[in-house]
Order: structure tokens, then sequence, then C-alpha cells
């Protein structure tokens, strides 16, 4: 997922907060074995767009709830092995 969200640096550590980081860790928790999951906004994104354009065939959409958030949100998983 991409989008924008709070920085902070404490006790010499960079921390990360918003709903953008929150609804990427819920993307990432969509994936299974040998997937990488991606929000819309990566998907349409310009730069990904092109390197996604030739896997096609191994990338699907899903209509999907995401906990702590309203609705539902297309996800795409994009298979990169196959899980055994």
């Amino acid at each position: 997922h991409a989008g924008p969200c709070i920085a902070m640096e404490a006790n010499g550590l960079l921390d990360y907060f918003g709903t953008t980081v929150n609804m990427a860790a819920r993307v990432q928790g969509t994936a299974g074995a040998g997937v990488v999951s991606m929000s819309e906004s990566i998907v349409h994104d310009p730069l990904a767009a092109s390197v996604l354009k030739p896997l096609q065939d191994k990338l699907s959409r899903q209509e999907t709830r995401l906990k702590g958030l309203t609705g539902e949100f297309p996800i795409f998983f994009l298979r990169v092995a196959d899980a055994s």
C-alpha cells in the first residue's frame, strides 16, 4: 500500500503512524505462502504497473474486508511461487 503517513523519531528510532501504515499491515496480512498482496494504489502506480504487466496471468483481484477498516477493499494477489 502507499500513501501519506506520519513519521516520528524517538530514542534514535524512526517509526511510522497513520491509516496508510495500518492498511499496509492489513494488506500484507492477506498474503499466503508464495503470494505478494498489494492494494489498488500499488497496482495502478505507473512504475509498478510496468513491472506487473508481464505478470498479468499470475495476478488476481479480490474484494477483501480488512480488520479495523470499514468496507471492502480491492486487494491484488501475485503468485510468485507454488506453495507446497
